[in-house]
Parts: C-alpha cells; structure tokens; sequence
C-alpha cells in the first residue's frame, strides 16, 4: 500500500518524464513539492509529539548563548517565517545559560512557526529574550488576530485547533503541544496571553543556571 508521500513522489517522477509544456510541468511539481513538504513536517511532528508523550529524550544539558539559541529557531522555522520582518529584543551582554539547546531550539522554533501561521504574510514577529539568575525567558509576539478567550485554556491541548485555524487542514494541533512537552522534559513551561495592542505572546521559560564566558575559560585555565 503506498503511502501519501510515496504516490506524491511517484506522481513528481512521473511530471519529469510527462508530455507536458514545460510551464504546465512546473506550475504541478511546485504543487505536488510544495504538498510533498506539508506532508513530511505534518510526519515529523507525529514522530516529536510520540516521543515527547513517551518522554524518550534524555536532556543533554551545554553551556550556551541565548543568542545562538534563537538563531537555530530561526533557521529551522525559515520556511513558515520567510515572509515576515522578525526584531529581537535583548539583554546586550547575557549570560550563558545551561540547558539543552536542541530540546530549547525545537520548541521555539514550533512557536515561530504557530506566529507565522495566524499573521499577515508581511506582519512583523517580535522576539524578546531575558535571561535572569535561574531562568531563560522567550517572549514571541506575533501581530494576529489573537486568541478567542474561551481559546485560552486549551491551546496547548493535544490536536486542538482554535476558532482561528480556518480551513487549512495542515494545523493539526500538534505544534504547540510539542513545544508544551520539549520544555516540560527540561522542567520548563509556556504562557500566553493576548497583547493589549493585538496579537499573541507565547512565553517560555525554562529554570537554568547562569555563567559568564569568562568564568569557564577559567574554568579550563
């Protein structure tokens, strides 16, 4: 039995090879790669979401720059952000924090990601990073049209979809809760609130400790 992504695959080798006019051939493989990538991310959070239900990852705890954190989500939710200005409010000079900067990456870049889908396409996305003596704080901001109340509650909830997810059958509900379970592995949460001037902030924080670079290249010396 073949598998949406197999007949997707099969179907674009097929297009390479179809007498079609070259225009007509393009306009489809862009249809069928861009379905073929909505397919295989719906795939990978599934696998994230079992295995953060599961708690099958050990946290791997590094000294990192909150910076370097931010960057890496940036880069793994390009494809949902491409179109957006994103702005980076920062300490000038943070701390290191110790935590595992995968875990923290991935859920990150799943709130990205969930601000991207309920903006406008050219709608700003603001990023707020504090670091204090225990915890790592990560505000996302995104200009949409914000959360019904009654919304609140559960839209960290597995596979639910709020009144705003519209028609797109790709929101599967699972995003938020993956992020919700990346961050409870490293005993951290995530809030939100609507912004008083519109749009949604997701909050997360995680417990960490705090070292300046040189306290571990004394450390070493």
């Amino acid at each position: 039995m073949k598998t949406p992504l197999t007949a997707l695959t099969i179907a674009a080798g097929n297009l390479q090879t179809a007498g079609l006019p070259d225009e007509v051939r393009r306009e489809q493989l862009q249809i069928i790669q861009t379905e073929l990538a909505r397919l295989k991310h719906l795939f990978e959070n599934m696998i994230d979401l079992a295995s953060v239900e599961a708690r099958a990852t050990t946290p791997e705890l590094e000294w990192v720059s909150p910076s370097d954190i931010v960057e890496a989500a940036r880069r793994q939710a390009q494809t949902a952000i491409s179109t957006h200005a994103i702005t980076i409010d920062g300490q000038p000079d943070p701390p290191l924090v110790f935590l595992d900067p995968r875990l923290t990456t991935s859920a990150l870049a799943h709130v990205l990601e969930n601000a991207a889908r309920y903006s406008p396409l050219e709608a700003p996305i603001e990023i707020g990073v504090r670091v204090d003596e225990d915890h790592l704080s990560i505000a996302v901001r995104d200009h949409g049209p914000g959360i019904p109340g009654e919304d609140l509650a559960q839209i960290f909830e597995r596979f639910y979809r709020g009144r705003n997810a519209g028609d797109d059958t790709f929101r599967s509900g699972m995003g938020l809760t993956i992020t919700r379970g990346l961050l409870e592995q490293q005993h951290g949460i995530i809030s939100v609130a609507n912004h008083p001037n519109g749009g949604a902030t997701f909050t997360l924080n995680i417990p960490t400790t705090t070292r300046r670079i040189s306290e571990l290249s004394a450390d070493v010396a």
